[in-house]
């Protein structure tokens, strides 16, 4: 499922353009061979076209194992940094995209910079809508997660 969003021009700030994806897999090793091409094609091609009028360049993913650089929410994840140019909004600008499996599921967020909005600025964006989708991906996994067999009181006991 994909969602996109935009924060319109305002003052001295440029449309920022915004994406959700969840991916469900068949199986946790799956989601692993999707992070997996993702970092492949990023060390072959550090320049993508996105669309017609889009590009992204100088892109660099900095990948996260679980218990890796502060890693304690997800298995795996994925951040990819560059710059973004597009007939509309010019550039370059930041980009930054953000994916996380957990389990048989991958979550990604991303943000297409404009003119006066910083990396932090997208990282700010992408904050709380990235640990949101966790949260409640993580619950619903937890509600329909049967109990183990000869579990009395539901904490293994």
């Amino acid at each position: 499922m994909t969602r996109s969003y935009e924060i319109p021009a305002s003052g001295t700030k440029g449309p920022l353009r915004l994406s959700a994806v969840v991916t469900v897999h068949r199986t946790p090793e799956q989601a692993d061979w999707e992070n997996a091409e993702v970092l492949e094609e990023m060390m072959r091609c550090p320049t993508q076209q996105l669309r017609s009028d889009e590009m992204v360049t100088s892109l660099n993913d900095v990948p996260n194992s679980l218990g890796d650089a502060g890693n304690e929410y997800a298995d795996d994840a994925l951040n990819e940094l560059g710059s973004y140019t597009s007939t509309a909004v010019g550039g370059p600008h930041p980009y930054l995209w953000e994916q996380t499996r957990i389990g048989q599921f991958t979550l990604a967020v991303s943000a297409k910079g404009a003119k006066g909005w910083s990396r932090a600025d997208l990282f700010d964006r992408l904050r709380d809508p990235h640990v949101g989708m966790r949260a409640r991906l993580r619950a619903e996994i937890e509600r329909n997660t049967p109990e183990p067999s000869g579990s009395t009181n539901g904490d293994g006991r």
